[in-house]
């Protein structure tokens, strides 16, 4: 098994005593993988596509659960129908399952623009002049 992603074991300290229920997307390569890392940190993942799951079935997994994390994402190479699909109707859709549910918090995880960190450019762009 591959160390845990970096970011794991800081969301698994932040929702520590909490049970975890990450969904996972049900296909191979890293996203399959994901799983064993998420037990190893003390998740119990749920295998559930949001491209094709409705608010009332995701809205069963999340029953009892006081707060979700949306930290999906299309990737950087996928086009702008994949970005729709994931990126907003995702968020949308956890969000009226989270509250069909009872969750009363939501928080979006966005690393919109990370591959960028650094660029000179976008440096010199949003420094205020």
């Amino acid at each position: 098994m591959s160390p845990p992603p970096k970011g794991l074991p800081r969301i698994a300290k932040i929702f520590s005593g909490t049970a975890r229920r990450p969904a996972i997307r049900p296909r191979s390569g890293s996203d399959a993988a994901q799983g064993p890392d998420l037990e190893a940190v003390g998740a119990r993942p749920i295998v559930c596509d949001l491209e094709r799951v409705d608010a009332a079935a995701l809205a069963k997994h999340l029953k009892g659960a006081d707060a979700v994390v949306f930290a999906a994402g299309a990737g950087p190479n996928s086009g702008a129908a994949r970005k729709e699909s994931v990126d907003r109707a995702g968020a949308v859709l956890l969000a009226d399952a989270a509250e069909l549910a009872g969750a009363r918090r939501y928080l979006l995880v966005s690393s919109m623009g990370l591959e960028r960190v650094g660029d000179p450019e976008l440096t010199r762009s949003s420094t205020p002049t």
